[in-house]
């Protein structure tokens, strides 16, 4: 008798464990983009890197500044601004 007791209640925690399992990874969908490419990069440009503050920005959203006939690719305009001082300065 208890051993039934003890079956039926290892048998409940199991199924538990296996619902509460299938509940936290649910399937995933086949419309998803990423995984048809099979890429976790986000698609529609080059990323360019900020030579003031180093971040990476979208090269379409980049604000453009040349610089001794350069082209230099920043965050901001108050980040082209500043490189040109640091530039002018080390000149």
């Amino acid at each position: 008798m208890i051993l039934r007791f003890i079956f039926t209640i290892v048998i409940i925690y199991l199924l538990y464990r296996v619902i509460k399992g299938v509940l936290r990874f649910p399937a995933k969908k086949e419309s998803d983009p990423l995984l048809k490419t099979g890429s976790n990069a986000i698609q529609g440009g080059d990323l360019v890197q900020d030579p003031c503050c180093l971040i990476y920005i979208p090269e379409k959203d980049a604000y453009k500044g040349s610089i001794n006939g350069k082209t230099f690719y920043f965050c901001s305009k108050s980040c082209f601004e500043k490189y040109q001082r640091l530039q002018k300065k080390e000149s």
